[in-house]
């Protein structure tokens, strides 16, 4: 039994996987005064893992501290960190330098490699809204890079004088208040690029691509979509799954 651990910019995820199988699966906010004490409660009873992987995209501090919990609970495991390869298990990275692809974005696509053998775009909504497209022989066609509607919106209300911080309200297309408009801009405008990618790849690939969300912001921008996407939550985690699998000692 493996366990897989995923740092992003906000929340650690993690999950107990047997092969492919993901089982066991927790998260908390980084965030959080004691965060890492959480998860001693949640581990210590567990037998020692054959191994744990981790992906980071989120600070250092955090993961510094994640494997100082992983070390206190099983002496002698190690941690063992992912970076983007040139290439794993059919994916092909598209960056010149390979490593520099966030991790995150290049377990995604990996992870989406295992459910489907088409064209995809794969969209991580989470702090970050980022977007990459692979094609049907699982090449990499590179991927772009937006703040999520949150961030959208902070950067609104950080460089504006006359627009408050209300209670968030469900976007509607056009909004009949200064902050219900800002509220539908963001949130629309994120939608808005997903669909605007999945347009630019069915010109260029020739076929309309699989439409594939994960993060915690996926359910909340898929209902804006004009193209019909796949809610995949843990689609990093069954990236790392994947991974393990191609790299067993």
């Amino acid at each position: 039994m493996n366990l897989l651990l995923d740092l992003g910019n906000t929340r650690l995820k993690w999950a107990w996987c047997d092969a492919n199988d993901l089982g066991v699966r927790g998260a908390v906010a980084h965030g959080e005064p004691d965060w890492a004490a959480q998860l001693r409660p949640a581990w210590r009873d567990c037998a020692a893992p054959e191994s744990v992987w981790l992906a980071v995209v989120g600070p250092e501090p955090a993961a510094t501290a994640l494997e100082s919990v992983v070390a206190s609970i099983w002496p002698g495991i190690a941690v063992r960190r992912v970076v983007s390869p040139a290439a794993a298990a059919g994916v092909v990275n598209a960056y010149a330098e390979p490593a520099r692809l966030g991790v995150d974005r290049f377990l995604a696509m990996l992870g989406a490699r295992g459910i489907l053998d088409t064209a995809v775009v794969v969209a991580g909504c989470g702090t970050a809204l980022a977007i990459d497209l692979m094609d049907a022989e699982g090449r990499h066609h590179g991927g772009v890079i937006a703040p999520s509607p949150p961030r959208m919106r902070e950067a609104v209300l950080n460089s504006t004088a006359r627009v408050a911080a209300r209670a968030q309200v469900l976007p509607a297309t056009l909004g009949r208040s200064t902050e219900a408009g800002l509220e539908s801009g963001c949130w629309l405008a994120a939608a808005a690029l997903i669909d605007r990618i999945v347009d630019d790849a069915a010109i260029a690939l020739g076929q309309l691509p699989r439409l594939l969300l994960h993060g915690g912001d996926a359910p909340r921008i898929a209902a804006l979509l004009r193209h019909r996407a796949s809610l995949v939550p843990d689609l990093v985690l069954a990236g790392l799954a994947r991974w393990t699998t191609l790299h067993r000692d």
